[in-house]
């Protein structure tokens, strides 16, 4: 077979295919529970007996968060298609020409730079070949 007759190994489907949702809240006292969780609570009711799982996933700090993303990431590994939906206090943007922010501010306080969170992502387009709607939920985001 010519190099000209073969499928082109990252083709790209446009529909949008999803059959998880998870939402990620990392709000410190005062907000926590308030969007996120019934966010969660909500999709819950509209995706009753359907095909598609809702997850909440309360997170406070980095080591969690990036426990939560790895499963994500073994989960489309798996075959899977997930929706992200990310609830925080996003972190100022740095003083120059920089259009955009640090990154997340955790509940915990910690910031999780747009750098970090980039990995996950990565692999999880990879394992969904370009199928990943991510939401965030932010300021400064």
């Amino acid at each position: 077979m010519t190099e000209a007759n073969q499928p082109a190994p990252w083709s790209v489907d446009p529909t949008l295919r999803f059959n998880r949702i998870h939402i990620i809240e990392s709000l410190n006292t005062g907000f926590a529970g308030r969007s996120g969780r019934r966010l969660a609570e909500e999709l819950e009711s509209l995706a009753a007996g359907g095909f598609v799982n809702v997850t909440y996933h309360p997170v406070d700090g980095k080591d969690l968060f990036r426990a939560v993303m790895l499963a994500i990431v073994a989960e489309a590994r798996a075959g899977h298609y997930p929706i992200i939906h990310i609830e925080a206090h996003g972190a100022q943007r740095e003083p120059g020409r920089s259009g955009t922010s640090r990154g997340i501010e955790l509940a915990s306080g910690e910031v999780l730079r747009w750098i970090e969170v980039a990995p996950f992502l990565t692999e999880i387009n990879r394992a969904t070949r370009l199928r990943l709607l991510v939401y965030v939920a932010t300021c400064f985001g």
